[in-house]
């Protein structure tokens, strides 16, 4: 006497469980579409408009000038808000190719390394401005600010990531971007974008 081996059973489970998991899976990528949607109605990008600039020289009166670039050749960038909706400071971010974009400023002891803070400190509204010279990952010390430790940070290469600090100045070709977030941080929306020239 011979038995044979029911796989239909075996087969129709096989069959369910499939169909279980990419129902699944539809639901969620058409969920998260949704949402995205959603959010775009409820949350519009603000309108604004933003006037650029690009400057070259001094850009602090300390050891930030003895970088690379020498002491006149340090290149800033500067977006001002000359017209539209005021926008929440939590909201803006600036990235240059990608990476975090910090401002410069003197410590109050000039025997400090130069000190480097996000552009963003506060509403941006008409008349409001925000600079730009470094890019990278700083010591946030937050007190009283970030430690930018130029003559060191300066000369690792931004994208050599086995260094915790890492910063460039700004060059010829990099890509500088004001984006706006929304509440819910499922969209974003570059406001203005300059490439160095």
């Amino acid at each position: 006497m011979s038995f044979r081996l029911n796989t239909r059973g075996v087969t129709s489970v096989i069959g369910t469980i499939l169909i279980v998991g990419i129902t699944i899976i539809l639901v969620a990528v058409v969920g998260a579409a949704t949402l995205t949607l959603v959010d775009e109605v409820q949350n519009p990008p603000p309108t604004v408009t933003v006037e650029t600039d690009q400057q070259r020289g001094v850009v602090v009166e300390n050891k930030f000038n003895g970088s690379k670039q020498g002491a006149q050749e340090n290149v800033s960038i500067t977006f001002t808000h000359t017209s539209g909706a005021a926008v929440d400071p939590d909201r803006l971010s600036v990235t240059v190719n990608g990476y975090p974009a910090y401002d410069v400023y003197d410590a109050n002891d000039p025997g400090y390394a130069t000190l480097a803070r996000p552009p963003v400190q506060s509403t941006f509204s008409a008349g409001s401005r925000l600079r730009i010279v470094v890019y990278g990952f700083v010591n946030n010390t937050k007190d009283p600010g970030t430690l930018f430790n130029n003559p060191s940070t300066l000369k690792k290469d931004v994208t050599d990531q086995r260094q915790p600090e890492r910063a460039n100045e700004l060059r010829p070709g990099d890509t500088v971007r004001l984006i706006w977030t929304s509440p819910s941080r499922l969209n974003s929306h570059t406001l203005t974008e300059y490439t160095i020239q």
